[in-house]
């Protein structure tokens, strides 16, 4: 009786550790892009039975203070995939730019089944300053198909040795306080033309709202490795909104 009650026992512990388990397994990867204000956290998820509901990272300056920093609703955009690579650009994700020469901490974690499942804390500290790099960022002065609430903004890159790895650009309310909105990763692809030109649709390729008659400013960039050149800050501001035609009141009828 008593091996039995001792079966049973193990059994029932076996049964509930295998429900508190992880039912999915989070791999926290190295950064890459590190510059002096951004970095892109990668993650891996895989070995899950039901689709992870979001992913993202926890931040912060110390392993005791991390926040949920980033929260992807649909991490990796795949749906049914049997894994999933993401990657994260910070300062895209957050809206807010890193400190230069300061050591951060990260976690990737996946929403599975109500459950945040985490993998290892891992750290990485951003540059003092930005190298040059060999490159020419030159940026339109005249916006395109500008309206009330988009425009169209123009990045030509050139003089470059090494193909850039990124292209993106820096947008706000103030030549101060901008932050990075867009960015596109390997924008040569295949092509090796000593030069190129990218065009950043605000309302396609951003998460920014315009506003009507407001002075926005700009500045776009280019990376080599860790290196980045910025072109100059340059600015547009958006017209009024039409008008809104109001619906006619008809008359009541008389009786």
């Amino acid at each position: 009786m008593r091996k039995l009650l001792f079966a049973l026992a193990c059994a029932a512990a076996m049964l509930a550790a295998a429900g508190c388990s992880p039912k999915a397994n989070v791999e926290t990867r190295e950064v890459s892009g590190i510059t002096d204000n951004d970095a892109i956290v990668n993650g891996y998820i895989s070995d899950y039975k039901e689709m992870p509901s979001y992913a993202g990272i926890f931040l912060g300056t110390s392993e005791d203070d991390m926040k949920k920093a980033i929260m992807d609703e649909h991490p990796g955009n795949l749906a049914q995939a049997p894994k999933i690579d993401v990657d994260f650009d910070i300062a895209i994700e957050t809206g807010e730019l890193l400190e230069p020469n300061t050591t951060y901490y990260y976690q990737a974690y996946a929403r599975v089944d109500g459950k945040d499942v985490k993998g290892e804390i891992k750290s990485f500290t951003t540059l003092e300053s930005i190298p040059e790099a060999n490159v020419t960022v030159e940026t339109e002065k005249e916006v395109r198909d500008l309206t009330y609430d988009n425009a169209k903004l123009f990045v030509r890159i050139s003089d470059f040795e090494t193909k850039p790895d990124e292209a993106g650009m820096y947008f706000g309310t103030s030549p101060d306080e901008m932050i990075k909105v867009a960015r596109r990763k390997d924008p040569m692809k295949l092509y090796d033309y000593p030069s190129f030109e990218i065009w950043f649709d605000i309302i396609a390729d951003t998460k920014v709202v315009l506003q009507p008659e407001t002075t926005y400013y700009f500045q776009q960039y280019a990376k080599i490795g860790d290196t980045e050149k910025r072109g100059s800050i340059e600015s547009f501001t958006t017209p009024a909104a039409p008008d809104t035609p109001q619906p006619e009141s008809s008359a009541p009828e008389q009786k």
